[in-house]
């Protein structure tokens, strides 16, 4: 089974990756204020990488504030070794 993580998962072009991804035999796991993680605040990103660290894909589309950079900084630093896809 593979898996992913995507931070963009609510609209856009990370709903149609996580589309995408899902039909292609995924199990994807969003992380947004709609699943109840507000990726502006460091402590729930941390909650939100060590949820993603066995992941086999990462795909950072999320867009508030500063907290695209801030995500790909930490888990680039955490030692994350699937895929990261980072779309600016």
């Amino acid at each position: 089974m593979k898996t992913a993580a995507d931070t963009g998962h609510t609209s856009g072009l990370g709903k149609s990756i996580k589309e995408y991804l899902e039909l292609n035999e995924y199990v994807v796991c969003g992380f947004s204020r709609s699943t109840g993680y507000d990726l502006r605040d460091y402590s729930t990103v941390t909650l939100m990488l060590e949820q993603v660290n066995d992941a086999d894909l990462f795909v950072n589309c999320a867009k508030p504030d500063y907290a695209q950079s801030q995500i790909l900084y930490r888990i680039v630093k955490s030692g994350f070794k699937g895929i990261i896809l980072n779309i600016e």
